[in-house]
């Protein structure tokens, strides 16, 4: 589930840095968005120059963020010493971006927004990933280097 989970982080960040890779996000999303958070301080007319700004602004630091839960959550999967430690950071830094995700695209509530109801089914899947990791491993000891008397 780990590596799932950090192969589709890593796409998805490819997709966030990358406008050609999949959308680009800036023109779909990050401007819309910012556009309603300006509201309160430009009207109905917010300006352009700083939306935009912010718009470019976001996409890097949600791709970046992005791109860290990939390598931690990919990290945890490939190496069990330090799966626990890596796996919490990790999912807990999905669930904190997904759940502002979520969190904004409700508040807005425009039916326009590409695909952002998706984002409760994906704090679900990281919520279930993180049941999983966190749940003791109760394979009985193969090695025959039992620590019971």
């Amino acid at each position: 589930m780990l590596t799932i989970t950090g192969l589709f982080q890593a796409v998805a960040a490819l997709g966030t840095l990358i406008p050609s890779f999949i959308d680009d996000r800036v023109l779909e999303q990050f401007i819309p968005v910012w556009k309603w958070l300006a509201r309160p301080i430009y009207g109905d007319a917010p300006n352009e120059s700083v939306v935009r700004a912010l718009a470019y602004v976001s996409q890097y630091v949600i791709g970046a963020s992005e791109a860290m839960i990939a390598i931690l959550l990919l990290g945890a999967a490939f190496l069990p010493a330090r799966r626990q430690a890596w796996a919490n950071f990790g999912l807990s830094y999905a669930y904190c971006l997904f759940g502002v995700f979520m969190v904004t695209m409700f508040a807005m509530d425009d039916k326009n927004m590409p695909k952002w109801y998706m984002h409760l089914a994906v704090l679900t899947w990281l919520g279930v990933t993180w049941l999983v990791v966190a749940l003791p491993d109760r394979r009985p000891n193969v090695s025959g280097n039992s620590s019971l008397p």
